[in-house]
């Protein structure tokens, strides 16, 4: 590092000694890039277009080799901040229950198709997931319980599967030992990114 005078302003500023770098300070060198946004982002443009396949080869040698930092960052940061982020949530959908309503019935109305493929799936997944041993009588009995609780109490209650069917890392099973019936705002809430014992 060495003190240099801007050849614009006068005024010292230090860079480093190498070939090519101009001696302009910061201010002067931002001011100037200011001035000349469009051409710099014309040579960006022509950079990229020249260059595409060299560009997209090493972004994803990047990505494969940080890929499992990035997994392992991206869940130490969920579960960091998994109460904060589950407590904002909460209170952004009260604040605005009328309007998630009524975007998510303008939703399904827009993708009927959609919504009945999901379904379809849904119920696939279920029936794969369902043992021969399950107990299909006490199955119904939780469903029922659940619309009673509903009748009764006024408050939407579901039946849920404490071990998700779909998630990224377990699979759990459509019987009666992992079924439980909870208020419709905390199966919502939970998703299939909870469950006991997770790691």
């Amino acid at each position: 590092m060495t003190i240099k005078f801007c050849r614009k302003c006068g005024c010292a500023t230090e860079r480093y000694l190498r070939k090519g770098l101009p001696g302009d300070c910061k201010p002067c060198s931002d001011a100037y890039r200011e001035r000349n946004a469009q051409k710099y982002a014309e040579l960006n443009a022509k950079y990229h277009l020249e260059n595409k396949s060299a560009i997209a080869a090493r972004n994803s040698a990047n990505r494969a080799k940080n890929l499992e930092e990035k997994r392992r960052k991206g869940l130490e940061g969920y579960y960091k901040n998994r109460e904060r982020d589950l407590a904002r949530n909460a209170g952004y959908r009260e604040q605005n229950k009328p309007g998630i309503a009524q975007n998510a019935r303008k939703r399904r109305q827009e993708t009927k198709s959609e919504v009945a493929a999901a379904a379809a799936r849904r119920r696939a997944y279920k029936l794969r997931a369902t043992p021969l041993w399950a107990d299909q009588a006490a199955i119904r009995v939780l469903y029922a319980v659940s619309a009673d609780y509903q009748t009764i109490y006024g408050v939407a209650y579901h039946v849920d599967h404490i071990i998700p069917l779909q998630s990224r890392l377990v699979c759990g099973l459509h019987c009666e030992h992992n079924l439980q019936i909870i208020p419709k705002e905390d199966n919502i809430k939970k998703g299939n990114r909870y469950w006991p014992d997770m790691p």
